[in-house]
């Protein structure tokens, strides 16, 4: 129903053996598609987006029997009849401009999303590391082998030292661990989703205007070259005193083609005035990247202020590990 318009692709619906990390990203990328869908302007109330809101069931399927023969957007524009004249006469021009700057500036968010998802990797690889280095002093404190006087020379007390603090220590490897998990959930929410937002919006305006050329622009001078075929039988026609009947065909042939020549036009305009309109909406949300930025500044200061305080508090923890006087007989 509306094709000329920005529109993300739905993610794919993977039934058959899909992991929990597969519904994760699908959910976040339904919710991005939802999100840009009901604000834009064209689309925010159309019966089409409350159907998909609201309905529970097989959503796809059912959407498409519902509004099957739906005319799209074209068919009831008020705008439609008017298309033309609100096209500037550079748009052709300034329209190829767009889409080459955009389409750099997508290789570039693109760019930014994969590596705000690597920093965001680290913190969960460094959660997972932090546990289990919690986990290996647990089993250090853990172990109830006894040394013997042979093995530690008389130094015994130190391993047994070390068991005992190692018990408690991993209560604090445990918190950094947490704390790390923290920073990865507010680094891929805050900053890898956002720039996954504005790729999708990216991605859906690079569609578009594919659409445009391969579609709507593509069977407008398909429409014409046909016409001009036409026109070329029927002066052949004329030339070899076609029986009337037969000429008479051919022109209402003519006159439907130059109809459909007609509605091409009109589409070519409308679709070209969108884009218009659906440039500048690009344009608006490239905001999105001074939101990235800030939330990536204050989700690395909050980040390393709460580790570096939970590292303050540990410190004293380690440095007491043994008796002075067996760090000062080691050193």
């Amino acid at each position: 129903m509306f094709p000329y318009r920005i529109i993300p692709k739905l993610p794919p619906k993977k039934m058959i053996n899909s992991d929990r990390e597969f519904i994760e990203a699908r959910r976040k990328s339904l919710r991005r598609f939802l999100n840009i869908t009901s604000a834009h302007p064209a689309m925010y109330d159309s019966q089409v987006l409350q159907f998909f809101l609201t309905y529970n069931g097989e959503i796809v399927h059912k959407i498409k029997e519902k509004f099957r023969g739906v005319p799209d957007e074209f068919v009831s524009s008020p705008l439609a009849p008017i298309a033309k004249e609100l096209v500037p006469p550079e748009t052709s021009s300034e329209f190829a401009a767009s889409k080459e700057q955009i389409s750099i500036l997508s290789k570039h968010v693109h760019k930014l999303r994969d590596i705000a998802t690597r920093v965001a990797e680290r913190s969960r690889g460094n959660s997972s590391d932090m546990n289990n280095f919690g986990k290996e002093l647990i089993a250090i404190g853990n172990d109830s082998s006894v040394t013997s006087q042979w093995a530690t020379g008389g130094n015994g007390g130190v391993i047994d030292t070390l068991k005992k603090s190692f018990r408690t220590l991993s209560v604090e490897f445990s918190s950094i661990s947490e704390k790390h998990s923290l920073q990865n959930i507010r680094e891929e929410e805050g900053v890898v989703e956002q720039l996954n937002m504005l790729h999708d919006l990216l991605q859906a305006y690079k569609d578009l205007c594919d659409r445009h050329e391969r579609g709507v622009l593509k069977d407008h001078h398909y429409a014409l070259k046909k016409y001009g075929a036409m026109k070329t039988k029927r002066m052949a026609a004329t030339i070899t005193n076609m029986e009337q009947h037969g000429v008479d065909r051919m022109d209402s042939r003519i006159h439907a083609q130059e109809n459909e020549i007609a509605t091409r036009e009109s589409r070519n305009y409308f679709s070209l005035h969108c884009i218009h309109l659906e440039s500048q909406l690009v344009y608006i949300n490239v905001k999105i990247l001074a939101d990235v930025i800030t939330t990536l500044v204050a989700t690395q200061m909050k980040g390393h202020s709460e580790m570096a305080k939970l590292w303050e508090e540990l410190a004293p923890r380690v440095t007491g590990l043994l008796p002075k006087e067996t760090n000062g007989s080691s050193s």
